[in-house]
């Protein structure tokens, strides 16, 4: 069914909620959005039933790979013309979700199915502001593909380079920035080397630190994930990684070095 044949269904319609981002100014929550919504529809004459209200309410929807099952089941039966109408709480906010809100405006406009936005002002039926959206995201996608691109070949430079990279809370045993040693917290990098070389198990690791009050890089107690992480890191033994791997030399025959104090010998 195409554009022309969905005049008997411009009294049908359906309304799509989404949970507001955790920095969001407008924190509506989805049953506030949903009475709204259905409050707008009934000012201009159009009945929703209880198939046709579509919400995810988990904050991962918010996430670009992950998935939105409401989303996916809107997007469905709009394609099965099972409604004429579409009723989005702010849908400039969706902007952000790229090519998934540039496909709502290409069923909309292969379907004829009319976007009712409510709270930001935008006319979704005018087809200058739909392409104006379309070139938004196109633009914002663009900036997001150069700023991850600029920060791969920054790690690639790094790890060349023989420097550290990666961001994020600072690894234990180290500065920050600088990546000094902080030498009381080497010497327990070595001695958890040691330990599980000595055939200590990381529960056994774990309750001998806590035991004696030996903090984590976040002043809380060790668990075994966090010895496990310790020991699983190529900086303690001075090693590069690039890309989740143990950096190389050009020709491949040995490891590229950090510019950075070792904790531990390759061996170990």
């Amino acid at each position: 069914m195409r554009r022309g044949q969905l005049g008997r269904y411009r009294d049908v319609g359906a309304i799509y909620c989404l949970i507001p981002h955790v920095r969001a100014a407008d924190q509506t929550a989805v049953d506030r959005q949903e009475s709204t919504c259905r409050e707008l529809a009934h000012g201009v004459g159009v009945r929703i039933g209880a198939r046709q209200v579509y919400v995810d309410n988990r904050a991962a929807a918010w996430l670009e790979e992950r998935s939105r099952p409401a989303w996916t089941a809107m997007l469905h039966a709009a394609r099965l013309a099972e409604f004429g109408r579409l009723f989005l709480y702010a849908p400039d906010r969706l902007r952000v979700l790229g090519r998934s809100f540039c496909e709502l405006l290409d069923v909309a406009d292969e379907f004829g199915i009319l976007l009712h936005g409510i709270g930001d002002g935008r006319d979704l039926n005018d087809p200058a502001e739909r392409q104006l959206i379309r070139e938004e995201i196109a633009r914002a996608g663009r900036s997001v593909s150069s700023a991850s691109l600029a920060a791969r070949s920054a790690h690639a430079k790094a790890a060349a380079d023989g420097k550290p990279h990666g961001g994020g809370r600072r690894p234990y045993g180290y500065e920050a920035t600088t990546y000094r040693l902080i030498e009381a917290e080497a010497a327990t990098v070595r001695e958890i080397y040691r330990r599980f070389l000595d055939g200590w198990s990381l529960r056994a690791i774990a309750l001998d630190l806590n035991g004696r009050s030996v903090p984590t890089v976040g002043g809380g107690k060790w668990s075994t994930s966090g010895i496990a992480r310790i020991l699983d890191a190529p900086r303690y033994a001075g090693l590069c990684v690039f890309r989740g791997e143990v950096a190389r030399t050009e020709d491949g025959t040995g490891y590229l070095m950090g510019a950075w104090e070792p904790c531990v010998s390759i061996a170990q």
